[in-house]
């Protein structure tokens, strides 16, 4: 017998019988391949058969990374072996995304591997910080969007913090004593759990807010309302909810706190010399509605109301910045309880409505002052009268350390006034000039030294029924030769104007005062400094 091989074929041939047999060749199912999950055979595993081997979930075929080819097919040759597979290794789902103001950190780019994001300091994001690399060959997640905290945070302990329904706090003074407010003055508030505060002494008993500027002016009753979200609002249902109200002002252990403020309103308004004097903050934390039929633990489950009102001002401008946080609010008030956010008008005491029932939500969507800090809103309620005008300047003028340490180094210097006007008369060296003082009586004459002596010094000197007046309203600073006189007359217009009764002329004479005739003597008279 004689055995021939064929390809793909054993063919034995017996010469004495005449029988030729053929025998196909069989490659066996005994395949192995890394990371594959499951093996099929089409048909046999005889010669020119074929097989499909199919890696494991998350794996792809080695080589074929630019598709991430998850399955080939091998085939029986006529050696007796299958075509060699080729291999399965992870996926590979490349370079983690990345967003603005974040870092990320990873070891690999491979199938279950992590990659961790950190946000810089100063933002924040609501959402997961580690993304895994999924069996699909891509990132679970986007990268997280690192965003401003909406709400501020202060270092200052709270002056309260209140828990509970319909609470009215009590009356909180406001540092300084004189908080404008669209064109008044106050110096006290009280903060309500409602969802408002009330710039006034006397409490606010309406429990919701008032939904058009009608019904605002009535419900306010006399009250200057600020109110982020005013309805009935309930924070006895979670754990630490409440709200905590700050009082800050120039003051050096509030610095921090009130920088924050500060940066904010100069970049929302660009006003660069903003300077923040006092700020009042409320802080509403993880509070529901109001709700006499639903327990508090199913409250939880569908309600949460965490938002921020700060009021700042620099002593002459002020702001309302409200801040409402995306992730917790999700308020659904009842249908009978209305809902406003706004602020009043001091003069009829109506309200600008902001929004209300039908459109609160957008509250925490939206934001005037930048798209990328959804929830966040600025208002001006700035309206500066003459009158005020003019005290802001003047006290900024009373602030000058170095120009009334100057001044009364100047006062050395000057030539004095006599003590009675009949020595005045007798003295050369001054001048009658009664137009010094624009609003004198007959009974009043002013004079002034002809020329400014060796130190530029112009002495003036007012008398009333023949005595020199040392006080306002009749008394009169000196005038110099020099940059500073134009300081001087600036702050004299300001403290003294007509515009607010002149009540301010203390704080002008109390930078430049004028001579008490307290070094004069006889000797001086007609005598001028060499």
């Amino acid at each position: 017998m004689y055995t021939v091989y064929c390809k793909g074929h054993l063919f034995s041939m017996n010469i004495s019988y005449g029988v030729s047999p053929f025998y196909f060749v069989d490659c066996g199912k005994n395949i192995s391949v890394e990371n594959a999950e499951n093996i099929t055979f089409h048909t046999l595993t005889l010669y020119q058969d074929n097989a499909t081997v199919t890696c494991m979930q998350g794996y792809r075929l080695k080589g074929k990374n630019h598709n991430n080819l998850t399955s080939e097919v091998i085939r029986c040759v006529d050696s007796g072996l299958w075509t060699s597979p080729s291999g399965c290794e992870k996926k590979d789902c490349r370079d983690p995304p990345i967003s603005g103001h974040s870092s990320r950190k990873y070891n690999s780019t491979a199938y279950e591997s992590e990659a961790i994001f950190q946000c810089e300091s100063g933002y924040h994001t609501e959402h997961n910080t580690t993304i895994t690399c999924t069996s699909s060959g891509h990132w679970d997640m986007h990268a997280p969007n690192c965003t401003e905290p909406v709400m501020l945070d202060f270092e200052k302990a709270p002056e309260v913090c209140a828990h509970g329904d319909n609470e009215i706090l009590d009356p909180i003074n406001i540092p300084n004593g004189r908080f404008p407010y669209l064109g008044k003055y106050f110096d006290v508030f009280r903060p309500n759990l409602n969802g408002f505060l009330a710039l006034n002494y006397p409490p606010l008993y309406e429990r919701y807010g008032a939904e058009n500027s009608t019904l605002w002016e009535k419900y306010v009753d006399n009250h200057i309302v600020i109110a982020p979200l005013w309805t009935n609002i309930d924070t006895r249902n979670i754990t630490g909810a409440g709200l905590c109200v700050h009082v800050l002002s120039n003051k050096t252990s509030d610095a921090k706190d009130m920088k924050q403020i500060e940066d904010l309103v100069q970049q929302y308004t660009n006003r660069s010399d903003f300077s923040v004097d006092v700020a009042i903050a409320l802080t509403w934390r993880n509070a529901t509605i109001h709700s006499p039929y639903m327990p508090g633990y199913e409250l939880i489950k569908q309600q949460n109301l965490s938002m921020q009102a700060i009021v700042v001002t620099d002593g002459l401008y002020t702001y309302l910045l409200f801040n409402y946080n995306q992730e917790q609010f999700s308020i659904k008030p009842d249908n009978y309880t209305p809902v406003a956010a706004g602020y009043t008008y001091p003069g009829n005491f109506s309200g600008k409505i902001l929004a209300d029932r039908s459109n609160f939500t957008n509250l925490k969507n939206g934001s005037n002052v930048s798209p990328a800090v959804k929830g966040r809103w600025l208002h001006n309620v700035t309206y500066i009268t003459d009158d005020m005008w003019d005290e802001v300047r003047c006290r900024k003028f009373h602030e000058n350390q170095t120009l009334k340490e100057w001044t009364r180094q100047q006062l050395k210097n000057s030539y004095p006034c006599p003590c009675y006007e009949q020595d005045m008369k007798e003295d050369y060296a001054f001048k009658q000039n009664d137009s010094l003082w624009s609003n004198r009586d007959q009974y009043t004459h002013c004079y002034e030294s002809w020329f400014f002596n060796s130190h530029d010094i112009k002495q003036r000197c007012c008398f009333r029924f023949g005595e020199l007046r040392k006080e306002y309203p009749f008394a009169i600073g000196a005038e110099f030769n020099n940059p500073n006189n134009s300081i001087l007359e600036a702050g004299f217009r300001q403290c003294c104007s007509a515009v607010n009764s002149q009540r301010y002329c203390h704080l002008y004479y109390d930078v430049n005062p004028p001579d008490d005739c307290s070094s004069w003597s006889p000797d001086d008279e007609g005598v001028f400094d060499s």
